[in-house]
């Protein structure tokens, strides 16, 4: 379907839309480096990737988590106090947020000593460079909420 420049929606884990993610967290994947990374391999640059932000995220017991994430930041950036919101990460000020300080709860790495941590403890990478867009809702959203209550 890509071949012939048709277009198709993939709802997945958000891991698997990271553009990019932390050098020594991604050489422990082998063949698994996400759908977008192998997906620009075939068709580069007819991808856009979308990943949610914000919530509560519960962490793996015993692990050494990011800092809470400062949604207040986020919610100032905005110029609008609706949620959910589609943000394009591409512009500036979000472009430039650490990935660490907003996604420093959301994938672990619990192989090695030092037992699990979070991948971007750490990292330089911004959230420009993980993805096109998110999907902000906020920092008060129950993820385990049902739709309507």
């Amino acid at each position: 379907m890509l071949q012939k420049h048709g277009k198709a929606l993939v709802i997945y884990g958000a891991g698997h839309f990271y553009r990019t993610m932390p050098p020594d967290y991604l050489s422990g994947m082998g063949q698994d480096i996400g759908i977008v990374r192998m997906l620009e391999r075939e068709y580069p640059g007819r991808t856009l990737a979308v990943i949610p932000l914000g919530g509560h995220l519960a962490i793996p017991p015993g692990a050494t988590a990011g800092p809470d994430p400062d949604y207040g930041k986020f919610d100032r950036a905005l110029k609008t106090p609706d949620r959910p919101v589609l943000v394009p990460l591409q512009r500036l000020p979000f472009r430039d947020f650490k990935a660490e300080e907003f996604m420093g709860r959301t994938i672990f790495n619990c192989r090695g000593p030092g037992g699990c941590r979070s991948i971007f403890q750490g990292s330089p990478l911004t959230l420009g460079q993980m993805a096109d867009a998110c999907v902000y809702v906020g920092a008060d959203a129950d993820p385990k909420a049902k739709p309507g209550r």
